[in-house]
């Protein structure tokens, strides 16, 4: 071997840059799974402060962005917390807390208390993270507050900093954002027509008429619709979807909705459909020849049918005529929807104005028009006394 290096000295300098090369490339195979495992921190060693030092190098090295810069101060406006209201139908049901981070989509909902993992993406944005052993938010309900910890596990030492947040109303999405289960979706197609006005006006209470398929449903406020396995109605129904009616703006119904188990909670708005009619219904088109007999009594031609009325009276058309309807049964029939027509409610007579006022609510009890109208002169009183001595004449 030596003589061989011996006569051929050139050789050395290969043959020993090859044996090194195959010593390194031997080594690497056996430490490269141990280099690319992400470093644990161990020992780990507790410790609590009340402000976090600078955040950049207390991240773990993967959640570290290139261009870094985050202020600690502002966790408070970049999440946005809301909780989430129980399922009514279930005292065993658990709190749960809505989280969302600001100006992103990213949301998630958890049970109360929790926790959830967070991290910051290449950008700096803070973002949400399935593991939950390096950066993460606990949270617990204090009475109409979050309590709020966030924890940081760096180089082995573990950071702290404590929030209390107000607990907001939850965030009210589209009905497109609906669960994608079959119930759901189904509810995403659902209409709201608008405000029964006779219950309105002959209960004082507050019905919304909403449509979800083909069936047309009257739901008082906070009423409830359950999911029977085929479709949506108010039959209850135990551990199965649920929707409530949370309250109405002027565009839409706010709704709340549950799945079987409670553990899943979101509050929608479903659209207004109903539009009212292009052309407004005019009351003095149906009235004429308005006069008074008396503080609380009028006579007047109701579309060329004549009428004596007192205040607070019920006029409903059936079959092309009005009918007072005075006693308490035959209104109650109309609100619980036996008899069906254009309604006339006269609300009352001013004999001082010299006006009546009431309301016109038509037969899909959505639409309604408010009316003044002023009583007949005593001329105008004069003369149609003399058209109807000349219409008994004939």
């Amino acid at each position: 071997m030596f003589d061989f290096f011996t006569h051929y000295p050139s050789r050395i300098l290969h043959v020993g840059g090859t044996a090194l090369g195959a010593c390194i490339l031997f080594a690497g195979f056996f430490l490269l799974p141990i280099l690319t495992v992400h470093p644990l921190p161990f020992p780990r060693k507790v410790g609590k402060i009340e402000e976090f030092r600078s955040l950049p190098p207390l991240l773990p090295q993967e959640l570290e962005p290139r261009a870094f810069s985050f202020d600690p101060a502002q966790l408070e406006e970049l999440i946005l917390l809301s909780l989430c209201p129980r399922r009514p139908d279930d005292p065993r049901s658990t709190a749960m807390a809505h989280i969302q981070i600001k100006g992103s989509n990213q949301s998630r909902q958890i049970s109360l208390p929790g926790k959830i993992g967070l991290a910051f993406n290449d950008r700096g944005d803070l973002c949400f993270r399935e593991e939950d052993d390096r950066f993460w938010l606990e949270l617990k309900e204090e009475g109409k507050q979050f309590f709020a910890s966030l924890f940081l596990d760096a180089e082995g030492t573990l950071q702290s900093k404590q929030i209390r947040k107000a607990a907001a109303n939850p965030i009210v999405k589209k009905m497109e954002d609906l669960f994608q289960e079959e119930p759901f979706q189904v509810l995403a197609r659902a209409r709201w027509l608008g405000v029964d006005l006779v219950c309105k006006a002959g209960l004082g209470a507050v019905v919304q008429k909403v449509e979800v398929g083909l069936a047309p449903l009257d739901i008082p406020e906070g009423g409830r619709l359950y999911w029977d396995g085929s479709g949506w109605g108010k039959t209850e129904v135990h551990a199965s979807p649920l929707v409530q009616v949370h309250g109405a703006s002027l565009q839409s119904l706010e709704i709340d909705v549950w799945d079987g188990l409670g553990e899943r909670h979101m509050r929608v708005a479903v659209p207004l459909a109903a539009a009212p009619p292009s052309n407004r219904v005019k009351a003095e088109e149906w009235f004429s020849s308005v006069r008074i007999r008396s503080d609380k009594q009028i006579s007047c031609l109701l579309e060329k049918q004549c009428l004596i009325l007192r205040e607070g009276d019920w006029v409903l058309k059936e079959n092309g005529r009005w009918r007072p309807l005075r006693k308490e049964e035959d209104k109650q029939q109309v609100i619980q929807g036996k008899r069906l027509g254009e309604l006339i409610l006269l609300e009352s007579i001013d004999a001082k104005r010299r006006c009546i006022q009431g309301q016109l609510i038509l037969a899909n009890r959505i639409h309604g028009f408010p009316f003044t109208l002023p009583l007949a002169s005593k001329g105008e009183n004069k003369l149609s006394d003399r058209n109807s001595r000349a219409r008994g004449g004939q």
